[in-house]
């Protein structure tokens, strides 16, 4: 149930309360590359996610090609 719910990248923004927005950049049934807009600091970070779903497992890393940053609303 868990996992389940974690896989759902695009509902972050709805499930997790300091996850201002999402926006899914890339995606291939495996890897998904998603930029979040984080609460408080307005935090961007761009979060390559990778999903192995025969194993029940979530990798996420921040994206080293892309620029990671605090911005102003």
């Amino acid at each position: 149930m868990v996992f389940d719910a974690l896989t759902q990248i695009a509902m972050y923004e709805y499930m997790i309360p300091i996850v201002k927005s999402s926006k899914i950049i890339s995606s291939d049934g495996i890897d998904t590359l998603a930029e979040f807009t984080l609460t408080r600091l307005l935090l961007r970070a761009t979060v390559k996610h990778t999903v192995l779903q025969n194993q029940r497992i979530l990798k996420f890393m921040l994206d080293k090609n892309q620029v990671n940053h605090v911005v102003k609303e």
